[in-house]
């Protein structure tokens, strides 16, 4: 029942999809309890302008006893009078039952601020763009703030990061080469193939040591464990979005023109989308388990998907 049009970037659940959060345009965002309906935070301060800020990713820590959590949403404001560049900020969330306090951190630091996923509340990476091409785009947070491990992967934005513990990290880049990274606990290395030759948007880490990547023009990237394949589909459809199930190598892709692909026995499918129009592009998604999942996109679309065939 949400019926904003603000676009909306990256969703987020704990567990069986109890609970689900939501992060987009004009500082939207959103937490319900997979019943479809929605409540909308807001900031109980106000050196938090949020209106200006477009998220792009979140990543939510909760402890389910006291029913409090915390978000960490990241994106960036439109540049300032006089200026053409945008200013990337982070925004942390505490809530516990009764309210939320919100909080900008260290903001500007990057040009923008694209991804977020952590391990644990010591153990956060933020990914975006540098303030040039040879200073680091992704920040670490070891729980009383901003520490050493910061990187420069490559020369463009760093638009998915995603990983299963503190040493199994995942980054992909908006770059035609060099696009994937892996963080090890101790150092990130390329894990670049002769076939990798798109740019990416997403990727997904799961914890049987499978790894999906995807991308433009219909790129996904598949790693089994042990190597890396290319699945990528036939067609000139962006994705910008990627979930695959813990304990099968299920996963879906969506993007551009409500596009939503699954893959079952390591065939991809695509989903016909009759309740999404050609011009709405889907940016995220998360599922729980091979039975349904939750895609958002353009113009506030909150969609459940029940993939056929699956």
């Amino acid at each position: 029942n949400w019926d904003s049009k603000a676009d909306l970037h990256g969703v987020y659940s704990i567990g069986a999809l109890s609970r689900l959060y939501i992060a987009g345009a004009q500082g939207t965002i959103l937490v319900g309890d997979g019943s479809c309906g929605w409540v909308k935070k807001v900031p109980q301060t106000a050196s938090v302008y949020t209106l200006n800020i477009t998220f792009k990713d979140l990543w939510v820590r909760e402890t389910l006893l006291t029913s409090e959590y915390v978000i960490w949403a990241v994106g960036n404001r439109p540049p300032e009078p006089g200026s053409y560049t945008e200013t990337g900020t982070i925004v942390r969330v505490w809530q516990n039952p009764s309210i939320a306090m919100w909080s900008e951190y260290e903001p500007g630091w990057l040009i923008t601020y694209g991804s977020v996923w952590g391990s644990g509340s010591a153990d956060i990476w933020f990914g975006g763009t540098g303030v040039a091409t040879d200073f680091p785009n992704a920040r670490h947070y070891d729980g009383t703030g901003m520490d050493t491990l910061q990187i420069d992967l490559g020369m463009s934005e760093i638009t998915g990061i995603h990983g299963t513990t503190q040493d199994n990290v995942w980054a992909v880049l908006r770059q035609s080469y060099n696009s994937i990274y892996h963080f090890d606990g101790t150092s990130w290395s390329s894990q670049h193939q002769p076939f990798m030759d798109k740019p990416l948007h997403d990727v997904w880490a799961s914890g049987n040591g499978h790894v999906f990547a995807v991308g433009e023009d219909g790129t996904i990237y598949h790693f089994d464990g042990t190597t890396w394949i290319d699945e990528s589909v036939d067609t000139t459809t962006d994705f910008f979005g990627v979930w695959a199930n813990y304990n099968t190598p299920f996963a879906i892709a969506v993007g551009e023109g409500g596009a939503v692909y699954h893959r079952v026995d390591g065939v991809w499918t695509v989903q016909p989308m009759n309740l999404v129009e050609e011009d709405v592009t889907l940016r995220d998604v998360w599922g729980l388990g091979e039975s349904f999942a939750i895609a958002v996109g353009d113009d506030g679309q909150i969609l459940k998907l029940q993939p056929e065939g699956g």
